[in-house]
């Protein structure tokens, strides 16, 4: 009985690490996470990450996307780098990542995502 106990135990201990993905540095914290915020003009604003591609989407009050960027992403220490397939534009956010909260800068617009 006692031996079960331990053996379900070990399992349980072996399948919930083999499912986590271990967070090396911030842009793992960033790509590892799924980022949204609601504007004051009630748009949705999401950025979700599937290994090296990143989609940033605002999508309007009336559920369509306002716009879509979405390509190769490259994330350093000060920028998120994302090579839009779409129009073959590079856009470049700056960010600051505070605890559950992604700043994201551009241009001169400052915009903060909460973690999903």
């Amino acid at each position: 009985m006692r031996i079960s106990r331990i053996f379900v135990g070990l399992v349980l201990i072996i399948f919930m690490s083999s499912c986590t993905q271990v967070v090396k540095n911030t842009a793992d914290e960033i790509r590892l996470n799924t980022w949204s915020a609601r504007l004051k003009s009630e748009s949705m604003v999401t950025l979700k990450f599937k290994e090296d591609i990143a989609s940033f989407k605002v999508t309007s009050s009336d559920k369509k996307p306002d716009l879509k960027l979405s390509g190769l992403c490259i994330i350093d220490s000060k920028n998120i780098m994302i090579f839009d397939d779409s129009d073959n534009q590079n856009y470049v956010f700056s960010y600051k990542l505070k605890e559950n909260k992604l700043i994201l800068g551009y241009n001169s617009v400052k915009l903060t995502l909460k973690r999903k």
